[in-house]
C-alpha cells in the first residue's frame, strides 16, 4: 500500500478525548484551586513510560535503523521516533493524569466516604460471603508468588500490546486500543475522584482503623515463598514483598478500586488480540499466552486483595461499554478521513524499510 499522507494529519481521536479530559481537570483546579497543593505534582510515570517507549522502539527496530543508516537514510530513523512520539501522545497523557491524581484525591477527601462499605455489602449480597476472606483458605506462597507475577503484568499488557501493533504494521488496530483504553481510562479515572475507595487490603487489614465496628479482619497473611538471599539483599523475604513494595511506591493514589482498571485495560487487549489473532506469528501460542495471563491477572486482583470482586464485573461493563463505542467512533471518524482522499496509513518507517529491502533485494 503506497504511503500517501503524513500519519501526523490523521490524528488517532484518542488524543482528542485525552485533551478534553486535561482542559477539565486544569478548569476544575483554577477554580477550587485553594483546595489543591501542587507540590504533589509529579510527571515521573510520563517520563519512565517515555523511556521505555524509546528503549523498546530502539531495540525492536535496531536491524531497519542499521539499514537506513547503511543507505544513507538517517532521517527516517529520527522521523520514526517523531512518528511514535505522536502515536504514543495518549498513552503518555493519560499516565499523567493517572499520576497526578492523588491532586484530586487530597483536595475533595471529605467530599465522599463510606464507598468501600457500599461495595463490600455488595460483595457479600452477590456472594453470601466475603470473598477476600473466603479466598483465605487456598493461600499458598506459591500460588501468592503466581498472583503477585501476574498482578504486575498489568503494565506490561495493555503497553507491549501497542508496540507490537505498530511493529506489525497494524494501525488500524493500533488505534482502536489506544481509543477504547483511553475512553475507559477517563472514566474510570473519574469514578476514583468520585468515588474513591481502598479495597479489602485496607478495610479488612487488622492493624487499619475501622470504618466501622465489627468489620471481618484478615486472619492469614499473604506471604510468597522465602529466600534468605533475597532478605540479605533487599531486606525483603520473598519475592511476593519485593514486588508489592514496589508496587505500593508506583502507585502514588490508593482510591483506584471502583472500576478495576487491571481488569478493564487488559480485557480490553484481549479482546482485540482474540479478534485480530491472525497478527500473531504463533497464533495459538499468543491466544494461550493473553487469556491464561489475563484471568491470572484478574485473579490476582482478588486473591491478592486489592478489589472488590464488584470492581471487576463493573471494570468487565466498561470494557464492553468502551468497546463498541470506540468501534463507532474509530468507523466514523476513518469514514470522514477517506471521503477527504486519504487512505488507510501504515507505520512509515516499517513502510519505509519494507520498501527498501525490496529494493536491494
Amino acid at each position: 500500500m503506497k504511503y500517501k499522507k503524513d500519519l501526523l494529519i490523521h490524528t488517532n481521536p484518542a488524543l482528542w478525548f485525552v485533551l478534553v479530559s486535561i482542559i477539565v481537570l486544569l478548569l476544575i483546579i483554577v477554580f477550587q484551586f485553594d483546595r489543591f497543593d501542587l507540590n504533589d505534582a509529579s510527571l515521573f510515570t510520563f517520563f519512565y513510560t517515555y523511556a521505555a517507549v524509546i528503549v523498546l522502539h530502539t531495540f525492536l527496530n535496531r536491524k531497519r535503523f542499521r539499514m537506513f543508516y547503511q543507505r544513507g537514510s538517517s532521517e527516517i530513523i529520527y522521523k520514526s521516533y517523531v512518528q511514535l512520539t505522536w502515536l504514543c501522545l495518549p498513552y503518555l497523557l493519560i499516565a499523567v493524569v493517572y499520576e497526578n491524581l492523588i491532586l484530586f484525591s487530597k483536595a475533595f477527601v471529605d467530599t465522599f466516604n463510606n464507598v468501600d462499605l457500599i461495595l463490600m455489602k455488595a460483595d457479600e449480597a452477590i456472594f453470601g460471603v466475603q470473598p477476600t476472606i473466603w479466598l483465605q483458605k487456598f493461600i499458598h506462597p506459591l500460588a501468592v508468588d503466581y498472583f503477585m507475577v501476574a498482578y504486575g503484568m498489568f503494565v506490561v499488557y495493555p503497553f507491549v500490546y501497542l508496540i507490537y501493533l505498530l511493529q506489525r504494521n497494524r494501525l488500524d488496530v493500533f488505534y482502536r486500543v489506544i481509543m477504547a483504553q483511553v475512553i475507559s481510562l477517563i472514566i474510570s479515572l473519574s469514578c476514583y475522584i468520585v468515588f474513591p475507595a481502598i479495597g479489602p487490603r485496607f478495610i479488612f487489614d487488622p492493624y487499619f482503623p475501622k470504618l466501622v465496628p465489627n468489620l471481618p479482619e484478615f486472619t492469614l497473611p499473604l506471604k510468597g515463598i522465602h529466600f534468605d538471599f533475597l532478605l540479605k539483599l533487599t531486606g525483603r523475604e520473598s519475592f511476593y514483598a519485593l514486588q508489592y513494595d514496589l508496587w505500593n511506591y508506583l502507585e502514588r493514589i490508593k482510591t483506584d478500586c471502583m472500576p478495576s482498571n487491571h481488569a478493564c485495560l487488559c480485557l480490553i487487549c484481549l479482546i482485540y488480540a482474540l479478534r485480530y489473532r491472525d497478527i500473531f506469528k504463533w497464533e495459538k501460542l499468543a491466544v494461550s499466552f493473553w487469556v491464561i495471563g489475563v484471568f491470572s491477572l484478574i485473579i490476582s486482583t482478588i486473591y491478592l486483595r486489592y478489589h472488590w470482586v464488584v470492581d471487576i464485573i463493573a471494570g468487565v461493563f466498561l470494557t464492553i461499554a468502551a468497546y463498541y463505542v470506540t468501534e463507532i467512533i474509530y468507523l466514523k471518524w476513518n469514514s470522514i478521513f477517506k471521503r477527504k482522499g486519504f487512505v488507510d496509513h501504515e507505520v512509515s518507517w516499517i513502510f519505509e524499510a519494507e520498501r527498501l529491502q525490496k529494493t536491494i533485494n
